[in-house]
Order: C-alpha cells, then sequence, then structure tokens
C-alpha cells in the first residue's frame, strides 16, 4: 500500500465551502486518527487569482492550472468541487486540465455539481455519477448519455462524486475504508460527528430521500424490505404483511417514491451488494446469495444495468485505491 495518498481540489468561483470542507476534515481526521500524514491535501485553481467560495470566503490556492499546463499530474486524485453557483458552462482551460489528469491515470471526481465540468471534457462516459439535485435537468439537457444516479455519493471505478456536503463526506470515508479499514472509519465518525446521530448504512436508495413524511405502513414495507434482503418477499407476501391490497402499495411507492416496490426493493438490495463489494472481502458469489439473487449471472447482469460495470470490475477498481500509483 503507499505510504501516503495526495489528494488535490480543484476549487472553482462560488464552490461550496462545505462540500469541500466535509472532504478535507474527513481525511485531515483520518490522519489524526492514524497519527501519520496517510492523505495529503492541496488545491488548485485554473490561474493565479484568490478563488472565493459560496460564503464569500476567498482561497489562495496552493497551485495554478494554468502555469502546469505542460508539466505531468502529479497527485492521486483530483476533485473538482463545484457549488450552486458555480458556471456549468465548459470552460477550454478547465477541459485541457482536466485531459491532462486524465492522461496521469488519476481518479477523477466532483463535489456538488463538479462533474459537469469532467462531462464536458468528456470523461464521463460509460461512468455512474451523482450531483446537486438542483442541476440534474442542466445535465440531462446538456449530456443525455450522462449516467445521472439521485445518490449522495457513488463511486464508479475511476470516477467519484458527491452531491453535496454530507455526500461527500461519506465518500471520502469509503476511501479511507478501503485504505485504512473499518476501524479507522468509525474513529473518524466519533470525532467528527459526535454532537449527531449514527448515519446509517449507505444502502437506501436514493428514492428514499423524500420531501413529505413517510407513512407509518410505508416505513414498515421499507423496513421489511431491509429485513429480507437475503430472501426477498414477494409483492403478494409484503401486501399480506401491512395487510393491504398490491394495488394499494404499487401505489403508495409511486406516490412516495415514484417507483415500484419491486423496483425499489431491487435498488436496496443492489446498493447493499455494492457496499459489500467495496467494504468487505466475501466472493461475488457470497455477496449475491446474501443479497437474494438465484445466481451469479442473475445479480451480474442487474447489477452491470444498474452500477454501468460487473460486480469484479467494481471491486476492482475500487481496490485500485490501495496500490494506486
Amino acid at each position: 500500500m503507499k505510504e501516503s495518498v495526495s489528494v488535490q481540489f480543484l476549487v472553482q468561483p462560488h464552490f461550496s465551502l462545505l462540500a469541500f470542507a466535509a472532504a478535507a476534515d474527513a481525511l485531515t481526521t483520518a490522519n489524526l486518527v492514524l497519527e501519520q500524514e496517510r492523505f495529503t491535501l492541496s488545491t488548485v485553481s485554473l490561474d493565479e487569482a484568490p478563488v472565493i467560495s459560496d460564503l464569500s470566503i476567498t482561497i489562495k490556492a496552493d497551485y495554478q492550472a494554468a502555469s502546469n499546463e505542460a508539466e505531468p499530474f502529479s497527485a492521486d486524485i483530483l476533485i473538482v468541487c463545484g457549488g450552486y453557483r458555480c458556471e456549468l458552462q465548459p470552460n477550454a482551460q478547465l477541459t485541457r486540465f482536466l485531459a491532462n489528469v486524465d492522461k496521469s491515470g488519476a481518479l477523477i471526481g466532483g463535489l456538488w455539481n463538479g462533474v459537469i465540468a469532467l462531462a464536458h471534457a468528456d470523461l464521463m462516459t460509460g461512468f455512474a455519477c451523482t450531483l446537486h439535485r438542483h442541476d440534474h435537468d442542466y445535465a440531462r439537457t446538456q449530456f443525455p448519455d450522462l449516467l445521472l444516479r439521485s445518490d449522495s455519493m457513488v463511486l464508479d471505478r475511476t470516477r467519484l462524486s458527491a452531491a453535496g456536503p454530507n455526500g461527500s463526506f461519506e465518500l471520502m470515508l469509503l476511501l479511507i475504508q478501503r485504505l485504512h479499514g473499518g476501524d479507522t472509519v468509525n474513529a473518524v465518525r466519533h470525532i467528527l460527528r459526535a454532537d449527531g446521530d449514527q448515519v446509517p448504512e449507505n444502502n437506501t436508495p436514493a428514492h428514499e430521500i423524500a420531501p413529505a413524511p413517510t407513512p407509518v405502513r410505508l416505513q414498515r414495507a421499507l423496513q421489511l424490505m431491509r429485513n429480507n434482503l437475503d430472501e426477498p418477499l414477494s409483492r403478494d407476501d409484503m401486501a399480506a404483511h401491512l395487510g393491504v391490497s398490491k394495488r394499494a402499495l404499487e401505489r403508495m411507492f409511486q406516490q412516495h417514491f415514484n417507483t415500484s416496490p419491486a423496483r425499489y426493493y431491487m435498488e436496496l438490495r443492489l446498493n447493499r451488494a455494492h457496499q459489500m463489494l467495496l467494504q468487505s472481502g466475501e466472493s461475488i458469489t457470497s455477496i449475491a446469495d446474501n443479497c437474494g439473487f438465484v445466481s451469479g449471472a442473475h445479480f451480474s447482469r442487474s447489477f452491470t444495468k444498474h452500477f454501468g460495470c460487473s460486480p469484479s470490475s467494481a471491486r476492482k477498481a475500487t481496490s485500485r485505491l490501495l496500490d494506486h500509483r
């Protein structure tokens, strides 16, 4: 394993300071927990001018892309920091810089709407991603083939993305998990979230982030699903447990999550499988069985359709962090 992983944040005018700080704080706290500098952090801007954040706090970046265009990119990870008021139109200088980063083999990601810059640079083809929901319409219009998901964070092979501050924090915890294990992640959580509730496992479909209060009967349905991932309940069984008709069950999910119970259940199982692939050493066959898939082939087809890559590719790409560069 590499002694230290270098992470560089590209700050754009009006970038979300909170999303940036959440990511940087997680990595810096991991260094404190490990009592070693296992993550080195730096910032880069497109030119020499100080960059003003969304909170009107100015940052003078450590490096300037304009003065290093001829040099190979040397960091292990580059993360483009976006924000609510960040410019979404293509920027030729930024596109050239990102192309140079991609040539280096570095992992590339975006916070808030940072992946839009990657999409403009044609670096998101075939990769799943997420971004702030405020920018979904723009992204779908400009990039019809973009594999856009509504999750708080997405790690797809060599691309990382988070939709906001919470997703930024969780994305960095996933990197820490892969490099230094669950105990380090738990310690970071304890330090930074000592005044808050425990964060639930990241296997909840994005549909569950609903604007309206969730009815008690629907909460029971969700809990039934979570408790039966290894042996999924049929729609008939689910309706019987809840004391509702199958039609009422379908209507409840459509109204609150804009999806069917079957599709929601499948996403729940796939997200759990994805989490196990990244965070455990279990075989793919065992993971498929634990998440209720009747065969490895069925699991592989479903996983590939949802995430855009096979289970083995997802595991290999993330494991690449362990000996990156």
